[in-house]
């Protein structure tokens, strides 16, 4: 088979030349392609919520023995870790975010706890903020008062949350 191949490209040597050169820009065009496709599934869009945050803290991303595998959501830290930031000279205050995978009428929506709106470059409209278990604050186009049906899409999350937030006093 490789005699043939040898023997071909001996007698065309140009079309041989072109398959060669037609073959490798397809293979440095299917890389190219490939590392794009890569960082769009691996990155994150920027991070709004936490706008006015002076720091965010957040687990490792990474696993594995030489942290080489990514974590394709966000690692969880001890809740305990506010207040234990909150008690460091200088942090003005410490915020916990608790989110909770859910789903707001028939989109998908992530549920947080009211404490952390302060964190977030958003403002109410319209309204009040929430002052029981049974009201919430939506992003939704929903009338005000309206009854809205949330239901969470997983776990409650244990005593763990995602992102403390660590806000220094100018």
């Amino acid at each position: 088979m490789l005699r043939l191949a040898v023997l071909s490209a001996r007698g065309r040597l140009g079309a041989f030349t072109g398959a060669l050169v037609a073959l490798f820009a397809a293979a440095v065009l299917s890389m190219a392609w490939g590392m794009q496709l890569e960082s769009i599934l691996r990155a994150h869009p920027p991070v709004e919520r936490y706008a006015s945050a002076a720091a965010v803290v957040t687990g490792q991303q990474k696993a594995g023995v030489d942290h080489d595998v990514l974590l394709g959501e966000r690692a969880r830290v001890s809740s305990a870790l506010a207040a234990r930031l909150a008690a460091v000279p200088g942090v003005r205050s410490a915020i916990g975010d608790v989110s909770v995978p859910a789903e707001l009428g028939d989109r998908a929506a992530v549920a947080h706890g009211w404490s952390s709106a302060a964190l977030t470059p958003y403002v109410l409209s319209a309204g009040r903020p929430p002052a029981g278990p049974d009201e919430v604050v939506a992003g939704y186009p929903a009338t005000l008062g309206a009854r809205l049906t949330l239901a969470a899409t997983g776990p409650t999350p244990g005593p763990a949350i995602p992102s403390p937030s660590r806000r220094r006093s100018s």
